[in-house]
Order: structure tokens, then C-alpha cells, then sequence
């Protein structure tokens, strides 16, 4: 009798990594390493520092995604920002398969490691996270991954569906309260990852548009697993907290019959009305975008709320104790310089502990490049500068220069006098304004 010819599937080896940690960290996307204000030289390192969570907020965040990755395909390797010659080693251990997490500011770094890994001799370079979604990606990127992509990842690598997601436990030094120092240990939990709000500047809108929950099973698994640590405060790493009212219902309840404290990013209109109660049962600390002063802003940019809303929670929130924080978005297509600063003025009335200034930025992913390239408006694909802090398009009152101006202004002026970092980039931006003043006045003697 003849025996068929049976091919066992080959299981690739593969190595998932980032780009190299920045110097100085970028806007709620790479850790960066430890700086101090008093080491930073220019105006724009300043403005750079003073606009990261990681470093106003005092944590620092592994790649969520990668353990995620790790948790669900075992047999993958990962390498977390690593330097020029951990990746060059790594390289060395013959893998079938690389691949790269970036963001679009960090393109041309992903590249370069691209361009490492072929002459490495590795077969197949793909590309992931929301950098992948960068026009030029495929020119040098064999595969490209978009979205939570585990189930796609496993079979590409084993050849096997994934039957569930489980969920990986990580943790990050953590400062409770944004005006003490003591450092805590944080879980970081997800309940459901992606965002269906549809926010027109987010780009979570297009790359994990329809979100996907965590089983309540898996979420008590690893609340226990941290309760075993002795870790009891959780940052919720959900895009939009709430989002899944039934589900988060039974989440806050684990939470709280476990005693612990947590924090979340939401949307004002989901804790409106709920404030207390949340607060019993652990919320401690809320970040919340607040975006635009502008209602006409908040309209174009389907941000679904208005200010009145987003201005009577953030007060509540401060009466009953809980720390806030928020992004609050410069440039969008209704603001004037003029309006900017009258915005800034209402915002200072506010009662935020932390603010992250950003630059709207029209990344390659949204509907609004396509527009603005098909209108020539788009002032440059210099992705190096997509990062939130530079103004890359033909805005029809504000020029790049002035952009960089209100940044500057709005970071100085519009802050938390508890948020001890945010000080001292203030006065860091101070010191270097007035020794340039002072270099200006002696080349001006010696003329």
C-alpha cells in the first residue's frame, strides 16, 4: 500500500521588536530615557518633555503590544527598544522572520532596521502597530500587520487558530498621585482593546475601529495574579474605558471587591453622572481628552460632546479628590491665533492635573491626509515630523512657526502648579529663553 506523503508545517522563528528607545520620549509612544530638564539644551527638547505622559505622569511603559504577542504565541521572541548592537546580536540568531513595531514618526528608524535584518540574511521583515499604516511601507516590509493581530500572527508563524486571547501581565513604576513622589508598582490591565467613537484626528479610528473584549474570566485571572504580587493599583490601558457598559460594570466590580485603586482614559460623557460611584469602587486618577474650548471643533472632528459636558465633569472629578488629565488639541482647522489664545484662557479655569499639548497632525492613516494631499495642503512627508509637535499641513490662519509659538505658550502657561515635572520644564524653558536674550545682547555689543 503506498503511504501518502505527509509535509510537516514548518514553524518560523521569529523575533518581534521596536524601534530604539528615543533620548527624549515622544508623545505617548516611546519611553525615552532618563532626562532631566536641566541636561536639555533647546526650546524643543523642552516642549518634547513637557508634552510626555510618561514623564509628567512618572511611568514608563513597556510595549504593551509585544507581550500581548508574547502571552499568546510563545514560541515568538521579543526585544523591546533595544540599542544598535542588542539588535545586531539578535539578528544573528538565524530567524526566519523579523518583525517591526513603530509608529509613523519612527518610519525611517523601522526602515533601517529593515534594511539590517536583509542583509542579516532573514527571509521575511514585516511591519506592525500604527506605523505599518505608512504610505512606503511595502517598499521595504515584506507583510504588514494593522490592528490587535494576534490570532493573525499565530497562524502566520504556527500555522494554528487562536481559541482565546489571553491577557499578559505587566507593570510600570507608577506616582499615584501627580503631585507626591512616592512610586508604586501599577498592573496594567486591558478590558477591551480598540476605540468605535470614531474621533476624525484619532488614528485608533482606523486601526482597531471595532474593539475587541477581554473575557471576564481572563481579567480575574490577572487581577489575581497581580493581587499575588502585592500589587493593588491598575491602570486600565483601554483606548476608551467604558465604552462596554455591562462589561465594565463586572471589571469595576472584581476591582473592588479586590480593594483596589485604579485609573482609566475615558470620555466625559461616560462617567457623567456616574462620579460616585466610580469613586467608591476604586477610581482614582481619569485621563480624559478634552481636546478643543471650541464646540465648533469638537463638531468637525466628530468628537461627540460638547464642552459644557467635558467643563462640569472635570470640576466634579477635582471636588471629590480624583486626579485628572487630559490632551488638548492646537491647530484644528476652526482655530485662529487669535481663538487659541482666548481657548487657552478658558482652559486655564479648568481643573487639570496634567495636560499634553498636541499639534493636529492629519497622520497618512485618516480620511483627512487623503483629503489635504489631494488639495495640496499637506506641507511636506517628512515623517520624522508627524509626531504631534510640529504642524505638517497649509493651515488657513496658522503658519508652522506660529504653531510651534502657541505650543510653547500653551505649555508654559496653561499647567498644574501640583504637577512638580511640568514646573520644571516651565523654568527649563525660561532659563534657555533667557541665556539666548543674553547671547542675542552680546552679539549685538560686539556689531
Amino acid at each position: 500500500m503506498e503511504v501518502a506523503n505527509i509535509k510537516k508545517y514548518h514553524k518560523k522563528k521569529a523575533l518581534f521588536t521596536t524601534i530604539p528607545m528615543q533620548e527624549i520620549s515622544i508623545i505617548n509612544q516611546l519611553p525615552g530615557r532618563k532626562v532631566t530638564p536641566k541636561d536639555i539644551t533647546t526650546v524643543e527638547d523642552c516642549l518634547k518633555l513637557g508634552n510626555s505622559e510618561s514623564f509628567l505622569g512618572g511611568r514608563r511603559q513597556p510595549q504593551l503590544g509585544l507581550h500581548f504577542l508574547k502571552e499568546n504565541i510563545p514560541s515568538l521572541d521579543i526585544l523591546e527598544y533595544p540599542q544598535k548592537g542588542d539588535y545586531q546580536s539578535a539578528l544573528a540568531q538565524g530567524y526566519d522572520v523579523i518583525g517591526i513595531s513603530f509608529y509613523t514618526t519612527g518610519f525611517y528608524a523601522a526602515i533601517e532596521m529593515a534594511r539590517m535584518a536583509r542583509e542579516a540574511g532573514v527571509k521575511e521583515i514585516w511591519a506592525g502597530n500604527f506605523g505599518a499604516m505608512t504610505p512606503g511601507v511595502e517598499d521595504h516590509f515584506d507583510r504588514k500587520f494593522i490592528g490587535y493581530c494576534e490570532a493573525d500572527v499565530k497562524l502566520a508563524l504556527e500555522n494554528e487558530e487562536l481559541k482565546y486571547i489571553k491577557h499578559p501581565l505587566m507593570t510600570t513604576p507608577f506616582t499615584v498621585r501627580l503631585y507626591n513622589s512616592d512610586v508604586h508598582l501599577a498592573g496594567y490591565l486591558f478590558t477591551s482593546r480598540g476605540c468605535h467613537f470614531g474621533c476624525d484626528f484619532c488614528s485608533t479610528s482606523v486601526f482597531a475601529p471595532k474593539p475587541n473584549q477581554i473575557s471576564i474570566d481572563e481579567i480575574e485571572r490577572v487581577l489575581t495574579a497581580y493581587q499575588d504580587r502585592g500589587i493593588t493599583y491598575i491602570d486600565i490601558a483601554d483606548e476608551t474605558f467604558l465604552q462596554y457598559r455591562s462589561h465594565a460594570a463586572k471589571v469595576i466590580d472584581l476591582l473592588y471587591k479586590k480593594g483596589m485603586k485604579w485609573f482609566c482614559t475615558t470620555r466625559a460623557d461616560l462617567i457623567d453622572g456616574r462620579i460616585d460611584e466610580l469613586k467608591e469602587k476604586g477610581l482614582d486618577c481619569v485621563y480624559i481628552g478634552v481636546e478643543s474650548m471650541n464646540n465648533a471643533n469638537l463638531l468637525n472632528q466628530n468628537k461627540g460632546q460638547q464642552i459644557g459636558k467635558v467643563t462640569h465633569v472635570m470640576q466634579e472629578l477635582k471636588a471629590k479628590g480624583i486626579t485628572t488629565a487630559g490632551t488638548y488639541i492646537l491647530g484644528l482647522l476652526n482655530d485662529t491665533r487669535e481663538t487659541i489664545k482666548r481657548d487657552l484662557e478658558k482652559l486655564k479655569e479648568l481643573p487639570i492635573d496634567l495636560l499634553v499639548f498636541l499639534i493636529f497632525t492629519p497622520y497618512p492613516e485618516l480620511p483627512i491626509y487623503k483629503e489635504f494631499k489631494e488639495k495640496g495642503l499637506l506641507l511636506h512627508n517628512d515623517w520624522n515630523y508627524y509626531d504631534g509637535l510640529h504642524m505638517v499641513f497649509k493651515h488657513p490662519d496658522i503658519t508652522p512657526e506660529d504653531a510651534q509659538d502657541i505650543l510653547e505658550y500653551a505649555t508654559c502657561s496653561v499647567y498644574s502648579l501640583t504637577n512638580y515635572n511640568k514646573r520644571r520644564i516651565v523654568r527649563r524653558i525660561q532659563e534657555i529663553r533667557s541665556q539666548q536674550i543674553n547671547e542675542f545682547s552680546k552679539e549685538k555689543i560686539k556689531v
